[in-house]
Order: C-alpha cells, then structure tokens, then sequence
C-alpha cells in the first residue's frame, strides 16, 4: 500500500475513533447520571459524626469523609448527620434485551497529608516527617510516637466512579 492510501485510511480510521470516543464518553456521562438518580431512590446509610469546632460542616464533610454528604448540621451540638453520595456509589446494571453487564465502581486514591494543619500544629513532627524537598517519608521509618500524630493529619484520596466495560452477565446477576 502506498504512503497516499495508507495515510486517507489512517486519517479516516482516526477521525472514527476520535467521535466514537466522544459519543463514549457522552454516554458514560449519562450512565453515571442515571446510575445516581437511582440509587438517590435507595435507602442510602447515614452516620452522626461529631465536627471540630469552628469549620464549614460541607467542606469538612468532604475532606476527612469523602463519598459521603451533609443532610443536617446540628449546630448548636457540632454534629453532623452525613449520608452516603449516591455519585459515588457502585452500582451495576444488566440490560435484559443483550445480556451484558454495566458497572460503576468507585476508585478511591491513597490519602494524602494535611501538610498545613501539621505544621500549624506540631512543627516538631513535620519537621522530623518530611525531608528537604518536604517529601514525607515512609511510615516504616517514622516512630511510633510521631506515627500517631501524623495519622491524624492523613486526608483520604479522592474518589471517582468508574464505568467498566460491558460483559456478559452471569446467571446469578440480575440487576
């Protein structure tokens, strides 16, 4: 094949690939806007958790509880009521006209550290934790005593759902 035939079917194989991942995304978007609406229908668990004072329960929420939302702020008590974000939720979907299984899974990253409130609160620590590029070091290398101070400062990685490819649906997986 010459470099003219081959470069018109590359270029028009790539323009198809370009929309066909366009529309994929569209419909993954979609996917995952149907996916929370049905499980906003749910009966989503809740848990009351006791707020530091002086913070915005919505941030806070979502900082140190991610997948999780304010319901109610109980303010003269510092407590809130938190529920799970159906917009980070699993949810799985068997199409009964094809057989094939849809799923959203939930990816949640490693935590990170809270370097700001750390060293606001104990300098010591940060100090003896982090290197000169301020890099943390391995918790193997900490001691125990500066190991449970900076646990406290351990923020949860941030989560995303994830549409996995279709497959077929086994026999025991109906919606």
């Amino acid at each position: 094949m010459d470099l003219d035939t081959l470069t018109k079917h590359y270029s028009k194989h790539h323009t198809a690939k370009k929309n066909a991942e366009s529309k994929l995304k569209k419909y993954k978007e979609k996917f995952n806007e149907a996916a929370t609406k049905a499980l906003e229908e749910k009966d989503l668990a809740q848990k009351t958790v006791v707020l530091p004072l002086d913070c915005n329960p919505t941030e806070w929420v979502a900082k140190w509880h991610p997948g999780w939302r304010v319901v109610e702020w109980l303010s003269g008590h510092h407590l809130v009521i938190r529920e799970e974000d159906p917009a980070f939720l699993k949810f799985s979907y068997v199409n009964p006209e094809t057989g094939l299984k849809y799923e959203r899974n939930v990816v949640q990253a490693g935590p990170s550290l809270d370097d700001e409130a750390l060293v606001q609160d104990h300098p010591d620590v940060w100090e003896r934790i982090t290197e000169m590029r301020r890099v943390l070091r391995s918790f193997d290398d900490m001691d125990d005593n500066d190991l449970a101070i900076v646990s406290k400062y351990l923020v949860p990685g941030p989560i995303n759902p994830r549409m996995e490819s279709p497959r077929e649906a086994k026999s025991d997986e109906d919606e």
